[in-house]
């Protein structure tokens, strides 16, 4: 077994959606994680 077969990428990510539509104004943070295996 090698290293290689154990690497994984992790990707964490916050996204901040600040803006007017209009008179509605919108402040969303959207968070994720994710993990994927690279083989």
């Amino acid at each position: 077994m090698d290293d290689v077969d154990k690497a994984t990428m992790t990707v964490d990510e916050t996204v901040e959606v600040t803006g007017k539509i209009g008179d509605e104004e919108i402040n969303q943070v959207i968070k994720y994680k994710s993990t994927t295996k690279l083989h």
